[in-house]
């Protein structure tokens, strides 16, 4: 009787560590990436801009037979696996014609639509590397407003010839808004048809005038900009 008690014991215990050892167990695979993709282009995670990349072969190569992991059960329950950050977002077209993406951090890649944690940390390095530099042109043509010290801002539409003048606490939130602007430069618009004028008037008696032209593009300091959401946006609840 027992010996019997003891077995049975014995297997309730085998099976507890069997359950622990399979819920924490992670798989190790590698990434395939064929290599015969087009259309491939990035999202920044951190404004979701998009650029193409020409190189398709290159970015396959790198990405394909990297070393992940699966997130275990354990993981998977705790969050741990929704809960990463991501950095860019490589979306292409395979051979089979079918759009696929993959999203790439430092420690995490999101597959076929699983996250795995990634093994080879300095290959991943490399590909966040080579990824930034596909943005180092854009950002070096991007350009802020000049926020600093503001009195007003002033929009007014040439369409309808409504004024709003912003100021005060409305200001405040205007201007932390604007702040995240980053406006990529742009070419000269077709024709420039003045939607709005939108004028930033500062406390030493200074004032810059911003035309916004039909098509989204605005001209600030000479040169035109992309028209940019958050600037787009106070536009639209201030006009509307």
């Amino acid at each position: 009787m027992k010996k019997k008690k003891y077995a049975i014991i014995l297997i309730c215990l085998l099976v507890i560590a069997i359950a622990i050892i399979a819920i924490n167990i992670r798989i190790p695979k590698r990434i395939s990436i064929n290599q015969n993709i087009s259309e491939l282009s990035v999202t920044r995670g951190k404004d979701g801009v998009i650029q193409k990349i020409g190189d398709c072969d290159k970015i396959a190569g790198m990405i394909n037979g990297i070393h992940v992991r699966t997130y275990s059960v354990v993981s998977i329950l705790k969050g741990d696996a929704s809960r990463t950050g991501w950095e860019y977002r490589l979306s292409y077209k395979d051979s089979d014609g079918k759009h696929k993406s993959i999203v790439i951090s430092q420690s995490n890649i999101e597959y076929n639509g699983k996250s795995y944690t990634v093994e080879d940390t300095d290959m991943i390095t490399d590909i966040i590397n080579e990824l930034a530099a596909v943005y180092s042109e854009y950002d070096s043509k991007i350009i802020k407003f000049n926020l600093t010290d503001l009195k007003n801002i002033i929009i007014k539409s040439n369409i309808t010839s409504k004024n709003v003048t912003i100021d005060g606490k409305t200001l405040d939130d205007c201007i932390e808004r604007l702040s995240k602007d980053n406006m990529p430069e742009k070419a000269k618009p077709d024709t420039e048809r003045t939607l709005y004028k939108i004028t930033f008037n500062y406390n030493d008696g200074t004032s810059e005038e911003i035309p916004v032209y039909f098509g989204d593009v605005l001209m600030y300091k000479g040169k035109y900009y992309e028209l940019c959401r958050n600037l787009s946006e106070v536009i639209t609840e201030n006009m509307n």
